[in-house]
């Protein structure tokens, strides 16, 4: 799926022991060398172990292609199967199946006579047998016996047959009881895989990479960090997260993997497995895809596919249901100054934390009601407002509940997420060297012809989110389709993200109006009260913006997305915004980076030389 996206030949963080993709660590190496050396020296018996995920199979994958046509290899990859019971007779008739010999024999002493014969012939031609025993944990005490006496098949100058046991740990704990005293001091060498360190990881994924056709760095510094802190340098683990990384990076357009996908990905699935403590046992063994992001990132896949940046977002507004608005909200909005000389087309997202997933317009017979901001979460339900001639600036409000939850909430702190008489946020898509943001707006309700003329979509009975964007009418409208998008970056940032959301039923009679770009979007010169903006970072595309936006109003924070041209190269930039002073964008903006896992952000004061000089 992503290969073609990424210039790859094929998939690189497959988790099938393929040697075409063997890295070879210090570790790796010696362990390889050691092994080959023993079966080559005729040592007889050889114990390599390692912990889950460390690369065992593709070890021996990786020695058999070292062997020669004068090798005679005998792999068993399921000892438990293929030696049944595990007696000493069960073993002996294997092996000898395996060889060739005839096991119709009366006892095992003709049985170990007829083997030895075989095994004689080979030294003989100049050939060797080699027996590889993979999973060698899964032996069972009595099997383990047995195989040191099949190990004293020999004859007056060799052993006559190499016994490679390769298997986890807890195979050394099972040498160490008395019982198995004669078998440990058996093996003439004895090695132990251990996971890579922080280089030897980078330089894993890298060489992967290289292998399946990459040309060019896809996994950001801090990325990499990421991956070997939470996979512990096991291979296995590292493949999980980088092949889930890269389905995800696909998924929202990212080139270049940052550490806010690294960190989504590990997140998700912690969220299934429990993870581990130490490094001898990592955190996960088993991984699965989970359904809530693979259900995100298909719906982003599918609404960004006609997204053009010059297209506006859907407004939702819908009015109060009887009863389902708290009294602290229903106060009045208070005096603000004018902004007229300086806010033109203004915009507005209203939410009301009553009805997840929903937005549209309500038309309820009662007036529609004035109410305080409430800007501390992203709510369901949308709200109406007001503009008066006295409008302020887009400050935050004066909230003290937000400023109670965190210093970086609230005009406090100077977080701006709204106006005091703007309830919600909003994301825009603006020209380059100018900012947007929401403002409250007077909103009447639409009569039938308003319906018809100016784009709004009633809902039906039983209509989702997916049910609208399938919709002739929706699909076939360029603007419409941002527009439904808009309503989905919403959706994200307030409700619980689970399995088939995108087909969660809305509720009946809510309007969604599909919003024209003028209606959309306003320049905004410069605040000259609260001139600073934290610049987040910038992506070639919206999709790779939009998740990181959507946390970001989630945690209270009012975002701007802007296109940004820099040396003749359009970019998309996400900013948070707005601060009176630096300091205090300089807080926010360490909060941001918390926030996302990102430690490049970097605070500006609005203008036209933030295109000019402000870019990577």
């Amino acid at each position: 799926m992503y290969t073609s996206y990424y210039e790859l030949k094929r998939k690189p963080f497959e988790n099938t022991p393929d040697p075409d993709f063997l890295y070879l660590s210090e570790n790796y190496r010696e362990v390889l060398s050691s092994m080959f050396y023993g079966v080559n020296s005729a040592k007889g018996l050889i114990l390599a172990m390692g912990d889950v995920g460390t690369g065992k199979t593709t070890l021996i994958n990786a020695l058999q292609k070292k062997f020669d046509s004068s090798y005679v290899i005998l792999r068993i990859t399921n000892p438990r199967l293929a030696f049944g019971q595990s007696t000493f007779t069960n073993i002996l008739e294997y092996f000898a199946g395996e060889l060739g010999v005839l096991s119709e024999k009366a006892n095992n002493r003709d049985l170990i006579k007829a083997v030895t014969d075989e095994l004689e012939a080979l030294d003989k031609s100049g050939r060797r047998a080699v027996l590889i025993i993979d999973e060698a944990h899964l032996l069972s005490e009595e099997s383990l016996q047995d195989i040191r006496l099949l190990s004293n098949i020999e004859n007056e100058k060799t052993k006559l047959i190499q016994i490679l046991l390769i298997g986890q740990n807890e195979l050394n704990i099972k040498l160490q009881e008395d019982s198995l005293k004669a078998l440990k001091q058996r093996f003439n060498i004895t090695r132990k895989l251990m996971p890579l360190n922080k280089s030897e990881t980078t330089d894993y994924i890298m060489h992967r990479l290289h292998v399946a056709g990459g040309k060019s760095q896809i996994f950001k510094k801090k990325a990499l960090s990421l991956i070997f802190k939470k996979s512990s340098g096991v291979p296995r683990l590292i493949n999980q997260i980088c092949d889930s990384s890269l389905l995800i990076g696909y998924a929202v357009g990212a080139r270049l993997i940052g550490s806010g996908v690294v960190k989504e990905v590990i997140n998700d699935m912690n969220a299934i497995y429990e993870q581990q403590e130490t490094r001898s046992t990592p955190f996960l063994h088993t991984w699965k895809w989970p359904v809530t992001w693979a259900t995100l990132v298909l719906l982003i896949i599918a609404m960004a596919a006609m997204l053009s940046y010059n297209q506006s977002f859907l407004s939702m507004y819908w009015g109060p249901r009887e009863g389902s608005v708290s009294e602290h909200t229903e106060t009045s909005m208070e005096k603000q100054p004018n902004l007229k000389s300086r806010v033109k087309n203004l915009y507005t997202v209203g939410t009301k934390p009553s009805d997840p997933g929903s937005g549209a317009i309500s038309h309820e017979k009662e007036p529609l009601q004035k109410k305080k901001a409430m800007v501390i979460k992203v709510p369901l339900h949308a709200s109406s407002q007001e503009t008066s001639s006295d409008a302020d600036e887009p400050s935050g409000g004066g909230n003290k509940e937000i400023g109670s939850e965190k210093d970086l909430t609230g005009t406090k702190d100077g977080l701006a997420t709204g106006s005091k008489g703007f309830k919600g946020q909003a994301i825009q898509v603006v020209d380059g060297g100018h900012l947007a943001g929401p403002y409250p707006t007077e909103q009447t309700k639409p009569d039938q012809d308003t319906v018809a003329d100016q784009g709004y979509y009633r809902v039906k009975k039983g209509d989702s989110l997916s049910d609208i964007a399938a919709r002739k009418d929706v699909y076939d409208d360029p603007l419409k389709w941002p527009s439904l998008y808009r309503l989905n970056l919403d959706t994200l940032s307030h409700m619980t993200i689970e399995e088939g959301f995108e087909h969660k039923e809305l509720r009946e009679g809510l309007y969604l109006k599909f919003v024209t770009p003028e209606e959309a979007m306003k320049n905004l010169e410069k605040l000259e009260d609260k001139p600073w903006v934290v610049n987040v970072f910038s992506e070639r595309n919206f999709e790779s913006i939009a998740p990181y936006a959507a946390k970001l109003i989630k945690n209270g924070y009012h975002v701007y997305i802007t296109k940004t041209n820099i040396k003749g190269d359009e970019w998309i930039r996400l900013r948070a915004g707005f601060f009176e002073t630096s300091p205090k964008a300089v807080s926010a903006k360490k909060n941001i980076e918390s926030i996302l896992n990102i430690d490049d952000a970097w605070v500006v004061i609005i203008g036209r030389e933030l295109e000019e000089y402000g870019g990577y």
